[in-house]
């Protein structure tokens, strides 16, 4: 049974809100997934979901309820909240009612499958959440095998990379590694590396 919550002074609702900052992240181990289609893609990508905050009143469609019901399938605790509390949650500027809290992971270079001859995309030192959900985008429209964060600035459970890629967290595979470690790892796989500009003459 879905538990209601009406108040913003919630101790739930409180640690919800915390969430947006990277510390608590960190303290935490959780992170958070707003919206429609990136909850679905992590569904998809059989990705846990501890917690599920959804208002029924913010719903856009008639598919939010299959959504809900496969989320509370999966184990995750389910809680209804009224319209200003889940403005308080929110961290979108057009809330679509669905919200879900989800553990951070260690994601190492050995999830990264490097069968034949694999396109990996390799992001250096990126400091804003949003260009690294775009590449994840990118990565994923270029059929690439997975994205490999490179001394990592960011962090990669940002609101922002989850927005950011549309979902595309949970469906490319990511890892994160430090550069002598990469450098070393695709000599071993024998993948050769090609450098990116702005300026460059070739597209991809």
């Amino acid at each position: 049974m879905t538990e209601k919550l009406t108040s913003v002074q919630n101790p739930r609702i409180k640690r919800v809100v915390k969430l947006r900052q990277r510390r608590q992240r960190e303290r935490e181990r959780s992170f958070l997934i707003e919206g429609y289609r990136e909850l679905t893609r992590a569904i998809e990508g059989a990705f846990p979901i501890s917690e599920l905050y959804h208002c029924p009143e913010m719903y856009l469609g008639d598919n939010e309820p299959a959504l809900v019901a496969a989320i509370a399938a999966s184990g995750a605790e389910c809680f209804e909240v009224a319209p200003v509390v889940f403005e308080k949650i929110a961290y979108r500027d057009r809330p679509e009612g669905l919200l879900g809290v989800a553990p951070t992971a260690d994601w190492g270079l050995d999830r990264i499958d490097v069968s034949g001859s694999p396109l990996l995309i390799v992001a250096t030192s990126i400091e804003k959440p949003g260009n690294l959900g775009t590449i994840l985008r990118c990565a994923d429209a270029a059929g690439a095998r997975g994205v490999i964060v490179c001394d990592r600035v960011t962090d990669i459970f940002n609101p922002n990379v989850v927005r950011a890629s549309i979902g595309n967290l949970f469906t490319v595979p990511i890892a994160e590694a430090e550069t002598a470690e990469l450098l070393s790892w695709l000599r071993t796989h024998q993948i050769r590396s090609v450098a990116t500009s702005p300026d460059a003459t070739l597209c991809y």
